[in-house]
């Protein structure tokens, strides 16, 4: 398709396109003619739904950089009855920085076809009628730092904009046309899964008591707080309906914990003022929530979730976001079929009237999640790596839309870092790099990066950093997920993103010092979630062999000799003036005489960045007891064996992550399957998906942890490459006493591989489609 509209133009209610969280329905009805088929293209901003006769169809747009909107081209046909057709988009312009939207004008931009010729499109004089929905409250608290606003809905079917999507509105808006600086893309991904799914079983039953305050304050969190000019919102004097502060005066208290199967999902479970009934879904799920409920009596629901239960209860004190959904529904013999507008992600559901009497038939989800993700069917002996890889797919789908997301709850952020081992995931499980491609486009078309310096690329995108904040390593990570990429597309070209290498390297080097390393670099410097990141100042280790792999990597694709130079002075003096003979130590401070004194401070994390950015080389014989030690004594176990203390210890992220990456390196692979289990196992069967750290205190389904599914496939099944750009697969079979079986897929076809034992021998056999060349390590 063209990547431009016809005679579109960007619309929004007249003198709202910068009013904070104002949802407006944009209508368009239009006579089916036989044997013609309809398509609608459409784009806007922040987010929006779209409805056909009253049913949903699809939810975006696919995000873009700054200076762009991607374009949905949405056949419709499918949908369409015989006559008259009613199109209805629903769109909350939110005009909020965020992490996982751009803050920009609120618009819609939507052209109809019947076959090749234009029927509709959005403009001042053109056919699409709009009505503003005040049934979604406006002044809201937000929904986490991160996210933009909670929901909170006053719903009566006996009012015409309760049912602006099917019936007749008479309260229509003045139109004007919003004035954007844009160009369009493509979405360029596949339309997501939108199956709903319905709770499987009602695991608790009782009632609520209302506590008094007694001068005990609510939870404070900066986005409701302390809002400003980078944390945008509405104040907190500004807000009428605080379901966030309600919620916390609850005590629940269980009448019937007796687990009652929902078969299909249908419930019919009746609750009066101050009941309440908790939900599983079975695992941990994203989209959007949808329940049917009968309002008997003018009543409030609300609608609490979370990942987790602690102690058997959803843990409201705990959250740093704003698990809240709150209707207020006017009696009605007409059940109100609800859906949350924005997408969330739990696995337990709580039903709770504050005020009325309202029968619940059913609750759930209708999940919004990446539909290509069934490309590689994995079986094993082992019960355990079965639930894990499940368990790892399940959190990729989940967490790749439009971009690679951290997590599908508090954020729903792109992140740089996290994207490097999902973009592995992706090769395996969807079979190609197409969301990895749109992923890395983003930061290469964008027109600038408000509010960072020059050459600074953004640690999530697309998104608006207002602060000016950034992670300058995680910038560095954007160059070394190229190296994998370059080989996971074939049709990457290196030539795409020459500026924005160079640009980070004019951007770092005022802050090399007189040995050529850098330090005291700006921002927010993270090198992991641990002792690690207390240690990031002056000359952090670490970061400047990081910083010697991106040189490497840079110099070798432009062929600047240069580079490759500056790269290998950076490691050796990295290690004189970091390595001891023993440990790497962390960093190096500046005294006040101008002297550079190094510290005793050593962690676990900084020996996995000098062997995975090659400062240390294992073959090398200085390097052969570190490398001993990491293999041998450092891991996920060593705390708890109370070894070596003195190395502060490594976390999940980013540390035992590059700890995987080396025993694969290593060969390693029984040692691999061992460790996989023992971190991953409880995640896979407490919540079906794989956590941002080893507890519960976290995100319980992030992005990069299905990086443990790439983990088993190489371990177990050997496949340790897949280089699509020169159609080579590279093999590596261990010595696993383990059955297994496996196909994915390729751009040419299925690899097939099969580990048994036979005639007490461990065989592997395996094929790879022709125009591949099969190579073994």
């Amino acid at each position: 398709m063209e990547h431009n509209f016809k005679r579109a133009v960007p619309v929004w209610i007249t003198g709202e396109a910068r009013t904070m969280n104002v949802s407006a329905g944009f209508i368009y009805s239009f006579t089916r003619k036989q044997g013609s088929k309809y398509r609608l293209n459409l784009t806007g901003s922040t987010l929006f739904r779209v409805y056909v006769n009253g049913r949903f169809f699809h939810y975006g747009p696919a995000r873009g950089p700054h200076g762009y909107a991607r374009i949905d081209e949405l056949v419709l046909d499918s949908e369409l009855t015989e006559g008259m057709n009613k199109l209805a988009i629903e769109v909350a312009g939110y005009n909020c920085y965020s992490y996982y939207t751009l803050n920009i004008p609120s618009f819609l931009q939507a052209e109809v076809y019947e076959d090749d010729r234009l029927i509709g499109y959005s403009d001042v004089k053109g056919n699409f009628s709009a009505v503003r929905l005040t049934t979604r409250v406006q002044k809201a608290m937000r929904y986490s730092f991160q996210r933009t606003f909670t929901e909170i809905y006053h719903l009566d079917h006996a009012e015409p904009l309760a049912n602006w999507m099917t019936g007749e509105v008479t309260a229509l808006e003045e139109l004007e046309n919003v004035a954007l600086a844009i160009d369009y893309l493509a979405r360029e991904l596949p339309i997501p899964h939108y199956d709903i799914r319905y709770a499987e079983h009602a695991i608790e039953y009782g009632a609520v008591d209302k506590q008094e305050r007694k001068g005990a304050t609510y939870a404070e969190h900066r986005f409701i707080h302390q809002i400003s000019d980078t944390i945008t919102g509405y104040p907190l004097d500004e807000i009428e309906e605080r379901p966030f502060e309600l919620v916390q005066d609850l005590e629940f208290k269980p009448v019937d914990r007796v687990k009652r199967d929902l078969a299909g999902g249908t419930m019919e479970q009746s609750l009066q003022e101050g009941q309440y009934v908790l939900l599983d879904m079975g695992l941990n799920l994203n989209g959007f929530i949808v329940s049917e409920v009968m309002a008997a009596q003018d009543s409030e629901v609300y609608f609490m979730f979370d990942e987790k239960l602690i102690d058997g209860r959803i843990a409201i004190h705990s959250w740093d976001w704003i698990n809240v959904l709150k209707y207020s529904l006017k009696q009605n013999e007409r059940p109100y079929s609800l859906e949350s507008f924005e997408s969330y992600g739990f696995r337990y559901l709580l039903c709770y009237v504050a005020k009325g009497t309202v029968t619940l038939r059913r609750a759930g989800l209708r999940e919004y999640t990446y539909p290509a993700c069934e490309n590689a069917v994995f079986r094993s002996g082992d019960e355990q790596l079965n639930d894990i890889f499940q368990a790892a797919l399940e959190t990729y789908r989940q967490n790749t839309l439009d971009v690679f997301m951290d997590c599908p709850t508090r954020e729903r952020a792109g992140w740089l870092c996290d994207s490097y081992f999902t973009g592995q995931s992706a090769q395996y499980f969807s079979g190609d790099a197409a969301a990895e491609k749109v992923f890395l486009e983003n930061f290469v078309l964008a027109r600038g990066f408000p509010y960072l310096p020059k050459g600074m690329l953004p640690m999530c995108y697309p998104a608006d950093h207002v602060n000016g904040r950034f992670i300058p390593q995680w910038a560095m990570w954007y160059v070394i997920e190229l190296e994998g990429y370059l080989k996971r597309d074939a049709a990457a070209n290196i030539d795409d993103f020459k500026a924005l290498c160079y640009g980070l390297i004019h951007y770092f080097r005022p802050f090399r010092n007189e040995d050529g390393l850098l330090e005291k670099l700006d921002s927010w410097n993270f090198i992991e979630w641990s002792k690690a990141n207390q240690w990031v100042q002056d000359v952090n280790y670490p970061t400047n062999m990081l910083y010697s792999k991106m040189l490497r990597l840079i110099g070798e694709w432009y062929k600047d000799d240069e580079l490759k130079d500056e790269a290998d002075r950076i490691r050796e003096t990295i290690i004189e003036q970091s390595f001891n003979g023993e440990f790497f130590i962390d960093h190096a401070v500046r005294e006040d005489d101008g002297s550079l004194r190094l510290t005793d401070h050593t962690s676990e994390v900084c020996q996995y960045y000098a062997f995975f950015f090659d400062i240390a080389d294992e073959k090398e014989e200085r390097f052969k007891t570190l490398q001993a030690a990491l293999l041998d004594v450092f891991g996920p176990a060593r705390k708890e064996l109370g070894l070596l203390p003195e190395v502060a210890y490594a976390n999940a992220f980013i540390g035992y992550y590059l700890r995987m990456e080396l025993l694969l390196r290593w060969r390693r692979y029984a040692q691999s399957l061992n460790e996989v289990k023992g971190y991953f196992h409880h995640m896979s069967r407490l919540t079906g998906t794989l956590w941002e750290h080893g507890s519960v205190n976290g995100s319980l389904n992030h992005g990069f942890a299905s990086f443990a599914g790439v983990v088993i496939l190489k371990a177990l099944l050997g496949i340790q490459e897949i280089n699509e750009k020169d159609r080579v697969v590279v093999f590596d079979f261990a010595d696993v006493p383990i059955e297994a079986e496996l196909r994915l897929g390729t751009s040419l076809g299925e690899i097939r591989l099969k580990r048994e034992l036979s005639d007490g021998e461990w065989t592997v056999r395996y094929s790879v489609p022709d125009g591949y060349d099969a190579r073994k390590i």
